[in-house]
């Protein structure tokens, strides 16, 4: 008490010697004060208030400027109730005027969309599949809100409108100004289309760095090493979605068994592909493994227990009747390889697809089946299916499309236009009883050939992946007739696999010589995104050249890589037809079937 006392009387002490050294200085003249300035210095600090710096001035503007919260009895009060409501009005009705605006401008969405996945966004006006991480309170604090990673899959970008992205406008465009051809686009079901997956395999990175780590397997979103959850993707088939639940547990559980890190290049497990076989709703299981060549006895143990985990797991609801719906959330295994890759750790490369590359099967039939449905197409009831059955095989080092119901409208387009090629020959005096060649490039396992044999004379089928030619053959040995009189014997003659790539088969002049008996008549080319090699573009236009009686059937992944093609094989081929397939629901991509006829016809 005396202390407060003594504080408050030496405040009055200040106070009383201010009031007195101003007083007195206002009888000093304006040029006695410079005099004096130095004698009075310690008294100046003492007057003299605190000059304003510019961060005190902002401050007070901030403050002047801040608008007033109406209290209890005022005009505008609302209880805490109220003010959420508001909110959430508010919410509702910038995130239905940007949903508008995303359908209406898919450009703008693109970008909107793309800057923030790196960052999730703060503001009101979020998109739909956008969530806000940070939202402000009643207080003006900023609380955290659970982000559900999942929404933030690139493979949903568009997944509202998946026939309104920017890519499909940007084609649209280009076909209608530079050959004045109409688009059109032919979208399949938007859920539980994705067959096949490739995911990544690491540690999550939003978790509270004081729990137990937790196992993510997902995709990385773009433009970053942020790993998403996509265990709840319905996209995926369901078997993919229990597949994921049950391989990030038993990773978790492994001792010794560590997601791969690539700031560190430590880790062993990188990723894993799930592939399912959709007559029998179970997942073969690929594990992308790096070893450490120093610990090779630590890791067979450690490999061991891991794979033992998986089979056991998923195998003990194999040969247990369940009705369909069970089964698809149960984690069922068809097989299980290794494959072993031990690229640089700034490597994209997921597979080693080289002859020398370490694969091992360690459980299960070594290839998945499936069939294309072909004959129950209603939209396509005109055309004529194949009289034969046959089941594509394919290993987990094979390119297999992820949306096999949906590729399999291009190849009933395809069949309804070698049909009519084929009519055309006959009424420009062909012999009816004589069908043309196909020549097949970049054609993996024969998923679009194997379909035409009984349209064509001979299938010549060409890929450089050395994994391939098993998988062909082994499903030309699969081709059942519909009628049992006939034997599918004279089919599977006509067909011969070639493993080479598109430059070398197109170097042989055999066949880019259209006067040799081996020059094919139909060229289908379905090259991997980055289109089509130089020389081969000028192969094709020399065969063009020499005849008119061609037919080049182009299926292309990558649009802009279609677009430079096209504008190069314009110069002797003509652009006869074009449509787009939506393959990825969801995703900023399209697939373009064109047929082309030389120039000269």
């Amino acid at each position: 008490e005396e202390e407060r006392k003594l504080k408050k009387s030496d405040d009055i002490h200040i106070v009383q010697k201010k009031e007195k050294v101003t007083s007195d200085r206002s009888d000093i003249k304006p040029d006695e004060a410079g005099k004096n300035n130095a004698q009075q210095d310690s008294s100046r600090k003492i007057i003299e208030p605190r000059k304003d710096d510019g961060q005190n001035s902002k401050k007070r503007k901030r403050n002047k400027n801040k608008k007033k919260i109406p209290q209890k009895g005022e005009v505008g009060f609302m209880t805490p109730t109220q003010l959420r409501n508001a909110r959430k009005r508010r919410k509702k009705k910038a995130d239905k005027e940007s949903s508008l605006q995303l359908q209406s401008e898919p450009e703008q969405q693109s970008k909107t969309i793309e800057s923030d996945y790196s960052m999730i966004p703060e503001s009101k006006a979020t998109p739909p599949l956008m969530n806000k991480s940070l939202q402000k309170g009643q207080d003006g604090q900023k609380k955290k809100k659970k982000v559900d990673m999942s929404r933030l899959d690139p493979s949903l970008k568009y997944i509202n409108n998946p026939k309104s992205t920017p890519i499909i406008h940007r084609a649209q465009e280009y076909f209608r100004t530079s050959h004045n051809k109409e688009f059109p686009i032919i979208l399949g079901t938007s859920k539980h289309w994705r067959a096949v997956s490739k995911l990544a395999v690491r540690y999550s990175s939003t978790q509270d760095t004081k729990a137990k780590k937790q196992v993510v397997i997902g995709l990385f979103a773009p433009k970053s090493h942020t790993i998403l959850s996509v265990s709840k993707n319905e996209a995926h088939h369901p078997s993919i979605n229990s597949a994921i639940l049950s391989l990030e547990k038993i990773v978790e559980n492994t001792e010794g068994v560590v997601p791969y890190d690539e700031k560190t290049g430590l880790g062993n497990l990188r990723f894993v592909q799930i592939q399912v076989e959709q007559s029998t709703l179970k997942s073969q299981v690929t594990l992308i493994w790096k070893s450490n060549q120093a610990e090779k006895e630590v890791e067979k143990e450690i490999l061991k227990r891991f794979t033992d985990s998986i089979i056991k797991i998923g195998t003990k609801n194999n040969g247990k009747k369940k009705k369909k719906e069970k089964r698809q959330s149960d984690f069922n295994l068809h097989s299980l390889w290794l494959h072993q890759n031990n690229s640089w750790k700034h490597s994209n490369a997921i597979f080693d697809i080289s002859k020398n590359a370490s694969w091992e099967n360690l459980y299960g039939p070594d290839t998945v089946e499936e069939s294309l449905s072909m004959s129950n197409n209603k939209e396509n009831e005109s055309y004529y299916p194949p009289p034969y059955s046959v089941s594509l095989q394919f290993s987990p080092n094979v390119f297999r499309q992820a949306n096999l119901n949906a590729f399999t409208n291009i190849v009933i387009s395809i069949r309804k236009r070698i049909i009519q090629f084929n009519a055309t020959r006959n009424n420009n005096g062909e012999d009816s009883s004589s069908l043309p060649s196909l020549l097949e490039l970049y054609g993996g396992v024969g998923t679009i050939g194997l379909h035409l044999v009984d349209l064509i004379s001979r299938y010549r089928c060409s890929d450089e992946n050395p994994h391939n030619p098993p998988c062909f053959h082994k499903a030309l040995e699969s081709i059942q007739m519909d009628s049992l009189l006939s034997s599918p014997s004279h089919l599977k003659e006509k067909c011969q696999y070639v493993p080479k790539n598109a430059e070398d088969m197109m170097r042989d002049r055999s066949i880019s010589s259209s006067k040799s008996r081996n020059s094919p008549d139909i060229i289908i080319v379905d090259p991997p995104r980055k289109g089509l090699e130089d020389s081969v573009i000028h192969k094709l236009l020399d065969l063009a050249s020499q005849t008119t009686d061609k037919l080049l059937v182009y299926v292309s992944c990558g649009f802009d890589a279609f677009q430079r093609n096209c504008d190069a094989l314009c110069e002797k081929w003509q652009l006869e037809h074009v449509e787009g397939h939506v393959l990825f629901p969801g995703s900023d991509a399209i697939e373009t079937l064109a047929f082309f006829v030389p120039k000269s016809s």
